[in-house]
């Protein structure tokens, strides 16, 4: 499953990644993204696993605030790598 939350939408995502790493979801996949907001380096988006199941996309860091949005360069960079992470899994490579 890959996760898009349109909003900041802190609790239904924790309730989400709670689920997939709980044995509810233990053998399925969950792709989803932490910290795009702002203008600050793409590079700074970054793939992690943070279970055997459940891999985050983003800087962990960056929250949208007055003056510092979700920003479109950063959203498509963290986007193309949960594409890749998705097309990782389905080939069988995660």
């Amino acid at each position: 499953m890959v996760e898009a939350f349109d909003k900041a939408e802190a609790e239904a995502k924790a309730m989400l990644v709670r689920s997939f790493a709980s044995s509810l979801f233990h053998s399925k996949f969950l792709v989803t993204a932490s910290g795009l907001a702002g203008i600050g380096s793409p590079n700074e988006i970054q793939t992690r696993r943070l279970t055997h199941n459940v891999i985050l996309c983003g800087d962990l860091v960056s929250a949208a605030k007055p003056g510092e949005g979700l920003m479109a360069p950063r959203v498509m960079v963290a986007a193309g790598h949960q594409a890749t992470v998705m097309l990782r899994i389905l080939a069988g490579r995660e």
